[in-house]
């Protein structure tokens, strides 16, 4: 190799040095450049999480609300459901006392017509005394109702069953009932425990 060959490598090797450090400069820039990037968006990653927690806690919160509203609303809606079952109780108690009183008055306008017919009788043995039947409105009017008084009895009667199984410390009290009250003398039961339970915590 001669002085020419040599000069010549040189300058060749001194730029791809050249080349190389501004290769190692760029790469240093664009990794600072990356690294301000990464802190960038590790902060905005930190700020999305803090956020999500933010929002799982306000969602939490408008839950418990809305269950809290839902209850509310729904021991209204029990209330005046019970307000108007007693509503109808009454009505149907004030009907009863009409249909009683007007039964009473029913049977003493047939024993009025009865005494009329003895005492025609009694003045003249020879007198036409047969009475006319009843129109039939009353006859079918309670051949109509009497079912639904048998069906009260029946709902009386099981609601009676039901609550001295309930209160009954026996469980197998509940067990003997008919399936369908026994889901019913059960629930009673939970009723009475969580009432006690409320009561002993006061």
């Amino acid at each position: 190799m001669d002085r020419a060959e040599a000069e010549a490598k040189l300058a060749e090797i001194a730029a791809r040095r050249e080349q190389a450090q501004e290769k190692v400069s760029e790469n240093d820039r664009r990794l600072a450049l990356l690294e301000e990037q990464r802190v960038e968006l590790e902060g905005q990653t930190a700020l999305a999480r803090r956020a999500i927690t933010d929002y799982e806690q306000y969602l939490e919160r408008l839950h418990e609300e809305l269950v809290s509203i839902e209850i509310e609303e729904a021991h209204s809606a029990l209330g005046a459901a019970v307000a108007a079952r007693d509503r109808a109780a009454q009505e149907a108690a004030d009907a009863a006392l009409r249909l009683r009183s007007a039964h009473q008055g029913l049977q003493a306008e047939r024993q009025a017509v009865e005494e009329a017919r003895r005492s025609l009788l009694a003045l003249d043995r020879t007198a036409q005394a047969a009475v006319p039947p009843e129109e039939p409105a009353y006859a079918d009017a309670w051949r109509d109702l009497a079912p639904l008084l048998e069906e009260e009895l029946d709902v009386r009667l099981e609601s009676e069953i039901v609550a001295a199984a309930a209160k009954s410390g026996n469980v197998h009290e509940i067990e003997r009932l008919p399936e369908h009250l026994q889901v019913l003398a059960r629930e009673r039961r939970r009723e009475l425990i969580r009432s006690r339970a409320r009561q002993n915590q006061r």
